[in-house]
């Protein structure tokens, strides 16, 4: 699926649909960072159903954006969302540690800023699919 400025999607456009009626299922709980906090940098728990994922999006160099998820269907999910809010083509990338608030691992989309190698969105899509009831 291509869509103008936002790339090539991966997955058929009834799946995107899928993702998006999820939205009004969503519980957002905004969470406190420790200070300092940099102006643009929130922390959400997002619930759907039984799941939950931290969602943290945070202001980067040159205007880009990146946002970060627990890297489970959840969190997933809500990358794929942020995308289609977007309509930008993300880099996706993991992280396995280093994060204090993602100690199971992270998953990060970064909107904006120079090209990089990305994780296959493809990966991203299959993952957020568990998260569908």
């Amino acid at each position: 699926m291509t869509v103008p400025g936002g790339g090539s999607r991966p997955g058929d456009p009834g799946l995107w649909e899928r993702f998006r009626a999820i939205r009004p299922r969503l519980t957002t709980q905004r969470l406190r960072l420790p200070p300092p906090v940099r102006r643009g940098h929130r922390a959400d728990r997002v619930t759907l159903n039984e799941q939950t994922a931290r969602r943290e999006i945070r202001p980067g160099p040159g205007g880009s954006v990146e946002v970060v998820v627990d890297s489970g269907p959840l969190g997933a999910l809500l990358l794929l969302l942020e995308w289609d809010d977007r309509n930008e083509p993300p880099v996706f990338r993991p992280v396995d540690r280093g994060e204090p608030a993602f100690p199971e691992g992270a998953i990060v989309a970064r909107f904006g800023g120079p090209p990089a190698d990305s994780l296959p969105a493809k990966q991203i899509v299959d993952l957020a699919r568990f998260a569908l009831p």
